[in-house]
């Protein structure tokens, strides 16, 4: 299973639509701030926080550092009272509400303080924690939601929507510069933003006005819908891991949607990659171990084929381009059509430091 970070952002809305033939610079806006803290739960329990606060409410991941394994967050916040319920989110259970905090933040959200509960309310435990960043990195959140109508005057018309975020790091020039080269084709994030929903609105019209103009009663769908997402899988000890999903219907068979991970080393801010990990000659063994765990995870026998289960591959191979770390081991990412037919969707395969620790150039690549 996957490790799921509750992708459900909170994208500012662009009040006004794009009149018809009016062209209108679109303008990225700061979503929301996104802190790290270090503290404690209890009297010895070490934890690392992550927090994302937008007008909305606020989500965000927190860990304890003796396991590493990320458990979701997500509230509200009330002035500078803070409620955040809590559910698991390791690769390997079902995601289960697990407790809720409730804390009060400083004036400047430096630090906060209260307490955790378990889910009936039997077991309490004293919170404190302050911003930290000694082996993590704070971001700033932008976003732009853009749209056009081919009646103006319609609200129910048919139209296009492009919504997107991005993160700009705090405080790590070198980690900003490498974001801009790898994940925003070489701009700033804000340009990112502004360009990609520019010229995503610009096809639109370029293909869809004429249709509809020659016959609005059509029974094709006119409507297109764009979303690009950056979000923060693992964000400690050194290492980031970040998700960029993205979700496309312009109006075809079904949507598409994919996941693609990447890795920053938070000592550099460069890229890092499957051979940052894994040493040479490994490739095949990893195979073995991802093969095994597929057919685990399917429920199949270890002497059976994947071909006759549905899949596209005899052997699952390494996806050396997309997979992403957390603190129970590295997780490989196979999108839709990558080793079988849409219908069986994406795959997400864990394997665990035990496991992969003769493969490893490291015992374990982070601090």
């Amino acid at each position: 299973m996957k490790i799921n970070l509750a992708r459900c952002f909170f994208l500012f809305s662009l009040s006004a639509a794009l009149a018809p033939c009016q062209t209108q610079a679109l303008k990225p806006e700061l979503l929301a701030v996104h802190r790290h803290y270090s503290g404690k739960i209890g009297k010895g329990l070490d934890v690392e926080i992550d927090l994302s606060f937008y007008p909305d409410g606020v989500r965000g991941v927190y860990l304890y550092k003796n396991y590493r394994i990320p458990i979701i967050l997500s509230g509200s916040l009330e002035g500078k009272k803070l409620e955040l319920s809590e559910s698991s989110s390791g690769e390997f259970d079902d995601g289960k509400k697990t407790g809720i905090i409730k804390a009060s933040l400083s004036s400047d959200y430096s630090s906060l303080s209260g307490s955790w509960h378990s889910p009936d309310g039997k077991r309490r435990l004293s919170l404190t924690a302050s911003e930290n960043y000694s082996s993590s990195v704070g971001f700033d959140v932008w976003g732009i939601d853009a749209n056009f109508l081919l009646e103006a005057s319609d609200p129910e018309s048919p139209g296009v929507r492009y919504a997107a975020q991005a993160l700009i790091p705090r405080g790590m020039p070198s980690l900003a510069a490498n974001f801009a080269k790898e994940l925003y084709s070489g701009s700033s994030p804000q340009a990112w933003l502004a360009t990609r929903s520019a010229e995503y609105l610009k096809d639109y019209r370029q293909e869809m006005e004429p249709l509809f103009e020659d016959d609005p009663e059509s029974q094709m769908s006119f409507t297109w819908e764009k979303n690009i997402n950056h979000d923060i899988v693992y964000n400690y000890g050194s290492i980031l891991c970040l998700s960029v999903d993205w979700y496309e219907n312009s109006g075809g068979a079904h949507p598409n949607y994919a996941q693609q991970y990447r890795v920053f080393s938070l000592e550099s801010g460069k890229p890092l990659g499957f051979f940052d990990f894994f040493r040479a000659g490994t490739e095949e063994r990893l195979s073995e171990l991802l093969t095994a765990a597929l057919k685990r995870q399917e429920g199949l026998e270890p002497q059976s084929s994947l071909e006759d289960a549905g899949f596209f591959v005899k052997e699952l191979e390494p996806a050396v381009d997309n997979f992403f770390v957390s603190g129970s081991g590295i997780s490989f990412h196979y999108p839709n059509y990558a080793i079988g037919p849409y219908v069986m969707g994406p795959r997400t395969i864990a394997l665990d430091w035990k496991s992969l620790g003769p493969l490893l150039r490291h015992e374990r690549p982070f601090k």
